[in-house]
This record gives C-alpha cells, sequence and structure tokens, in this order.
C-alpha cells in the first residue's frame, strides 16, 4: 500500500522481524533521531541507538517505524526543502509527548501534514484503573478519552492523538485513510493484543523523492 503528495511518498508492509534492519532500538520512549546524511543510518554490525522515532531531509531514502498495536505516525511538510519525521507512538511515547517532540522539528515549515498508520483502536484499548491513575500523575486529564461498557474501561487514544498533540494542524492536513484497527480490522493485520508477538509487524515508512 503507497501513497504519494508533494514529492513525498509513504507506505507500509507486512514484515517479519529482521527481514529489513531496523533504523534504532525502539524503547516507548520520545527519542528522536536525525538523520542528515547517508552516514547516519546504521551500519549492518553497529548498535542500534535507542530511539522512538527519526527525523530527515535526505532524498530517496526511506525512514520507517515498526509497529503491532501502536501508532505510526509520519509527518512532511509542502516545503521541497522541509524534512520528513517517522514515529513510533505507542500509549507511553504519547503520555512522553512524542508526536508533540515530532512536530517540533517542522515549525519554520508552512503546511505540515501528518499521516496515521494502523494501530489499535477505541474499540479495542481496554485499560485498568492504573493506567487511568498513572496519566493523572503526568498532569493529563485522561478523562475526556475514556468510556465503559461490558465492565470494561476503555481508552480512546486516537482521539487523544487528535485532539491533543496534532490540533495545530488542519484537518485536511491529517491523512488517516491507511488508519484502521490493528486488533479487530479484516484482514488481520500484526496486533500484539491478539496474537501476543509482534512478528510479524508493520513497517511504515516514508520518503523525499526529490
Amino acid at each position: 500500500m503507497i501513497r504519494s503528495l508533494f514529492d513525498v511518498q509513504w507506505g507500509l508492509s507486512i514484515e517479519k522481524q529482521g527481514e529489513t534492519r531496523a533504523l534504532f532500538e525502539q524503547v516507548h520512549g520520545n527519542n528522536i533521531l536525525s538523520y542528515r546524511t547517508t552516514e547516519d543510518y546504521p551500519g549492518k554490525s553497529a548498535p542500534l541507538i535507542q530511539a522512538d522515532g527519526v527525523q530527515s531531509y535526505l532524498s530517496q531514502s526511506e525512514i520507517y517505524v515498526y509497529t503491532a498495536d501502536c501508532y505510526p505516525v509520519l509527518f512532511f511538510t509542502e516545503d521541497p526543502e522541509g524534512p520528513i519525521a517517522a514515529l513510533h507512538a505507542g500509549w507511553r511515547g504519547l503520555k512522553k509527548r512524542i508526536v508533540k517532540k515530532g512536530l517540533s522539528f517542522f515549525t519554520d515549515f508552512a503546511e505540515v501534514h501528518a499521516v496515521l498508520g494502523p494501530a489499535i483502536g477505541p474499540c479495542c484499548f481496554s485499560v485498568r484503573e492504573d493506567f487511568v491513575e498513572d496519566w493523572k500523575a503526568e498532569g493529563l486529564n485522561p478523562h475526556k478519552f475514556l468510556s465503559q461498557r461490558d465492565h470494561r474501561i476503555y481508552f480512546n487514544l486516537l482521539d487523544f492523538l487528535l485532539t491533543n498533540e496534532l490540533d495545530s494542524l488542519p484537518k485536511k492536513n491529517i491523512h488517516l485513510d491507511l488508519f484502521r484497527c490493528t486488533v479487530c480490522s479484516s484482514p488481520p493485520l500484526p496486533s500484539f493484543r491478539r496474537n501476543k508477538s509482534a512478528n510479524p509487524r508493520l513497517r511504515t515508512w516514508i520518503r523525499k523523492l526529490k
């Protein structure tokens, strides 16, 4: 599945672990790397840096993240001189504001776009009371994103992402055509919550064409 706009191309694929070498070790944090030359890419035997996102100005070089319920978030700008970015944003990374941090790389550019790939939807992300208390301890207000059904609590990560983290972007610049719930959509996508495994997993990528 491939999309393109403003000389930027992005897409996703389902891959087994090891099929494509990771660009960094994803750890559910908010560290974002910056690649300005091809030498910044990790060598075949080099240890990977712990991070959950990467920003790049390079043309014809993919950057990407792996997910199996977490949100893959891609950024690009209509400015041909602007950067692109790929973020791995699970609930821990969202709580640490990785998406807001990713957007900070684009403050000097107009018409920033965000692409959200497949991830766990509000239909399937059930949480416990300690999750709610943990978010409150971070100074966030989780209650407007909570719902209850079948004696379970559900948290709407998608709504949090759209209204708290991407609220500075025009709605027309937020692309949701790739999004669907990884847990319950059919045909099934990689989902750790459903399969108890992140192998295979989704690789969501973006690259500048010029």
